[in-house]
């Protein structure tokens, strides 16, 4: 992380103030009560919410509210991108992000959250202002406090900053770790053990994969010729399907016309009973007309027997007259001669 730029607005004897940082070694010189010790008291409180005081003592005298504005580069590792860190000495607090323009994170809690991901500080149980106060902000003439210290203070000092007891704690987990791993390298030894026994028969398995790999192929084979037959017969069923619905379709038409051929069988019966009854009424009326008929015919007869009677005797009548005729003109001429 690079600190860039820091701005003060009504901090103690800074009523406005402005500091850039190139990277490489910064050197901040200047008289007494100048305000050097400012610029890191209030890259502590941005950053690592630590300030020795209250923070109302942190205002310049005679001002309302006083700010401050850290911008900083996170680490390549991080994102390797330029933030904004603002607090002032009210309720404000915020991280602003200038290439999106936004702010990423507000209040205190989400703040610290966002300032550990951006700054890199990732483990878990961190002590910022330990870390601040023995590694980064180290106070003028503090330097080596920490080592002037009794063995004792001076290592809890250090095991505070250094995490040693999580460290510890990590260790102690490693050891189950590494019972753990030792079990599945013993664990894998034996599978190891097993498969060596097993590759002693790695070629009849082979010659058995082989095997298996024909019959799968003849399998298949005969898998595409049943198939082939399946799809015949469905086309088979399908016709039979189909002539049984015709046969179905016949059959109703036969039964049908089974019906309708015993109502007409029906019918034709009465209808010869009728006919029957008809034909001996007829019988008996034709016996009578017959009768009728016979008894005027032999009239009829009767009448032309007397007619050819009668023809027949003009006939001789006029054979007569012809033989006599002759004579009678001869008679007549003569007399009249």
């Amino acid at each position: 992380m690079h600190v860039t730029r820091v701005e003060l607005e009504n901090i103690k004897s800074h009523a406005h103030s402005v500091f850039t940082f190139e990277r490489g070694t910064t050197a901040i010189t200047g008289e007494n009560g100048a305000g050097k010790t400012t610029i890191l008291e209030a890259i502590a409180w941005a950053l690592f919410d630590v300030l020795d005081y209250k923070k109302e003592d942190f205002l310049r005298r005679g001002a309302k509210k006083g700010s401050v504005r850290v911008t900083f580069e996170t680490s390549p590792d991080v994102d390797g991108r330029q933030y904004v860190v603002y607090r002032d000495t009210g309720q404000g607090y915020y991280i602003h992000d200038p290439r999106a323009n936004l702010r990423i994170a507000e209040k205190k809690a989400d703040v610290g959250v966002t300032l550990r991901r951006l700054l890199g500080i990732n483990e878990p149980g961190t002590d910022l202002e330990a870390l601040f106060r023995s590694a980064v902000g180290v106070p003028q003439g503090m330097f080596t406090a920490d080592f002037l210290l009794r063995p004792s203070e001076r290592k809890a000092a250090f095991d505070r900053l250094l995490k040693v007891e999580e460290y510890r704690d990590g260790a102690e987990r490693l050891r189950d770790t590494v019972r753990l791993i030792h079990e599945r390298v013993a664990d894998i030894n034996v599978r190891i053990g097993k498969a060596e026994g097993q590759l002693v028969n790695y070629d009849l398995f082979v010659e058995e994969r082989r095997e298996v790999k024909s019959l799968l192929e003849e399998t298949e084979t005969e898998l595409v010729r049943l198939r082939g037959q399946i799809a015949a017969r469905a086309r088979v069923v399908e016709e039979m399907d189909a002539a049984e619905r015709r046969v179905t379709e016949t059959r109703a038409r036969f039964e049908r016309l089974g019906v309708e051929q015993e109502a007409a069988a029906r019918r034709l019966y009465d209808l010869s009973l009728e006919y029957q009854e008809r034909s001996q009424r007829s019988e008996a009326q034709l016996l009578g007309e017959f009768e009728a008929a016979s008894a005027s015919m032999v009239a009829v007869i009767g009448d032309l027997i007397i007619v050819d009677e009668s023809r027949r005797l003009r006939v001789e009548m006029l054979k007569l007259a012809d033989d006599e005729l002759p004579q009678l003109i001869s008679v007549e001429i003569y007399d009249r001669g």
